[in-house]
């Protein structure tokens, strides 16, 4: 085999495993941080992938090469269909672009019947079509040359094994002191919760607890991704970039910092929270909480986000040996050619998993009297759609009001929870969301529905909610105040440190923000 044929090999492999290769091998090793440490078998799968592609591609061009070497044949129209078909999938999966993209089937007929219509009657044209090819796939394949010494690396190394829960006080808990519950829920629109009116969607247990809640209408989020926005507010510094170490540990940059620096948990609210004598706990989904905020944590449990691997690369897993990895791709591609794709989960079946993975954590949570400052981060109603609000089940598919819905009677169950441990008559409670409802990323997407389509017809408003409640307040106030929500880091740090707590305090605390 020709050094030319093997370079072809490597260009039609790395197009091919893209998608798999990229969260892999990128600065924010996104296959790494977002899932549960160590992840070698899944690396190493991909390691054998790109070896069989590359050189089973390669020992092709070599065979059609000794026949003819002046790309005549027509078998070179089915090569073509094929790296037209990868090339186009995996582009779309590395952008995250989950709007509908041509079906493969009928991407590859389309590509297969002009190239072979092309080798009938334009010979010239179909000659210089797979000269071209050839020459892109050689150009490629040279990024094999730190492709393969980078996934080599990653796919060697190990990390420490993850803890997705733990439980160890650092401290004796005060019983009679002040507490505080933060529930974060993901994408959480404040237009289309308090503004925008829906047919047949009630939301009891928000406009209840604004009505006698500091209630923000006018923020504006610290970014557009969780995975920024949500250490952005625990360390009240806005994240600019971040990426992941082969660890899993974020290194950051700040919109006021240009240097990188690992996430530096001391700086957090949870350690503000330990120096001020409080136990911290934390039930999140999505970001590796455990993993990051460990040090300062006494309770955590982290629930990974089943979304975000499955996108990355579906059918492999930790779980399964580095063979079995390998195979996985082409396992999930004959079972789809059987038409047995029930036996493949969708991004929808994952989500659902999420919605339903980190309540039982989180009312143990907030009912827990050994915590004085707990966290919840809970996975909706980001989408897709996963519950249905006219059974009131969960289910596969819906739309983002009936996630709506679904985040409402979370949160029922997070504050039912309080009152049955007896707790919520000194607990501050702070209700926000990361950001709001992404319109312009989700538009599109295969979950999209019509009532989606509906619902956003008023177009993307960019305001996350806060709400902030206070056990003696029975009163709601509307803040028009233009504020960004990094606001609610220097709210919790006074409350921690004792200078705010009372509806009245906070109320003057804001008068001089």
């Amino acid at each position: 085999m020709k050094a030319q044929h093997l370079l072809e090999g490597c260009g039609a492999a790395i197009l091919t495993l893209l998608a798999y290769l990229w969260p892999q091998i990128s600065p924010s090793h996104a296959a790494l941080y977002f899932s549960v440490l160590p992840v070698n078998t899944v690396s190493r799968g991909i390691l054998i992938d790109l070896v069989v592609v590359a050189l089973a591609w390669g020992a092709l061009t070599s065979f059609l090469t000794s026949k003819e070497k002046d790309n005549r044949n027509p078998a070179w129209a089915i090569l073509l269909a094929i790296a037209v078909v990868v090339t186009v999938a995996s582009i779309a999966k590395v952008a995250e672009l989950r709007q509908r993209v041509p079906k493969p089937g009928f991407l590859a007929a389309g590509v297969l019947l002009l190239a072979l219509a092309a080798w009938r009657w334009a010979p010239a044209i179909y000659r210089r079509s797979i000269g071209v090819l050839r020459i892109a796939l050689v150009l490629v394949g040279f990024c094999i040359f730190w492709i393969l010494p980078k996934l080599l690396f990653v796919a060697i190394h190990r990390a420490a094994p993850d803890a997705v829960s733990f439980r160890h006080l650092s401290a004796d808990p005060d019983a009679s002191g002040e507490r505080i519950v933060w529930i974060l829920l993901d994408e959480l629109s404040y237009a289309q919760v308090f503004e925008i009116p829906h047919t047949n969607l009630n939301l009891p247990a928000l406009h209840a607890l604004a009505a006698e809640s500091f209630s923000f209408s006018n923020l504006s989020a610290p970014g557009y991704y969780t995975a920024k926005v949500v250490p952005s507010l625990i360390l009240g510094r806005q994240i600019s970039d971040l990426e992941s170490t082969l660890d899993g540990q974020a290194i950051i940059r700040t919109e006021k910092d240009s240097h990188w620096h690992v996430l530096d948990p001391q700086q957090t609210l949870f350690a503000e929270a330990h120096r001020d004598g409080w136990t911290t706990g934390v039930a999140g989904w999505s970001n590796p909480y455990c993993r990051l905020l460990g040090s300062v944590l006494d309770s955590c449990f982290w629930y990974p986000d089943q979304f975000t691997p499955a996108y990355m690369y579906s059918h492999m897993s930790p779980q399964k040996s580095a063979l079995e990895n390998a195979l996985a791709p082409l396992n999930s591609s004959f079972r789809r050619l059987l038409h047995e794709k029930s036996m493949d989960p969708s991004p929808i079946d994952f989500h659902l998993r999420d919605a339903e993975g980190v309540l039982p954590a989180a009312e143990k949570l907030v009912a827990d009297k050994d915590i004085r400052f707990a966290f919840v981060h809970m996975p909706v109603p980001h989408p897709p759609g996963v519950y249905d609000r006219a059974t009131e089940h969960i289910r596969v598919g819906g739309s983002y009001l009936d996630n709506l819905a679904l985040a409402d009677r979370d949160l029922q169950a997070l504050l039912d929870s309080l009152h049955s441990a007896e707790l919520d008559q000194h607990t501050i409670v702070v209700v926000c969301s990361d950001h709001s409802w992404r319109i312009p990323l989700w538009r599109g997407a295969a979950w999209w529905t019509k009532e989606d389509e509906q619902a956003a017809k008023t177009g993307f408003d960019p305001r996350p909610v806060l709400l902030v409640h206070f056990p003696d307040q029975q009163q709601g106030m509307v803040v028009s105040q233009a504020m960004n929500s990094l606001v609610m880091h220097d709210a919790i740090a006074d409350i921690l440190r004792g200078r705010i707590s009372s509806a009245v305090q906070f109320s003057d605390w804001l008068a001089e923000f």
